[in-house]
């Protein structure tokens, strides 16, 4: 990265060299490669721990679950590249929600509720 000229308001800024705009691309294209995979790979809970259930009925939950790990790394990209204290707190929340609806379902299961 090299530092370019302050504007006005003193704020500086930067620019990627072309040493920098390399790697980018090629953190760019593993991560790529990597959801393309992630798509074809099965979400390790959603196999053997789940053998009881018949295959058919977690077909949807499954790929639910696969949408789900994808987003969440295409998530991971596009946090790096445009972080903002704000989506990191609004990405929180929704992990939070997910948790706490996961966890009253698991409850239901057992009779707690």
């Amino acid at each position: 990265m090299k530092e370019l000229p302050s504007d006005q308001s003193g704020m500086k800024r930067y620019e990627l060299t072309d040493n920098g705009r390399s790697l980018l691309e090629e953190q760019r294209k593993i991560r790529k490669r990597f959801r393309e995979e992630a798509r074809l790979m099965p979400p390790p809970f959603l196999g053997a721990l789940w053998f009881r259930i018949p295959p058919k009925k977690t077909a949807e939950v499954r790929e639910s679950m696969q949408k789900l790990m994808c987003e969440f790394f295409e998530l991971g990209a596009s946090l790096e590249e445009s972080f903002s204290e704000e989506a990191l707190k609004e990405v929180s929340d929704v992990f939070d929600e997910a948790t706490r609806k996961i966890e009253g379902i698991n409850q239901k299961l057992k009779g707690e509720k």
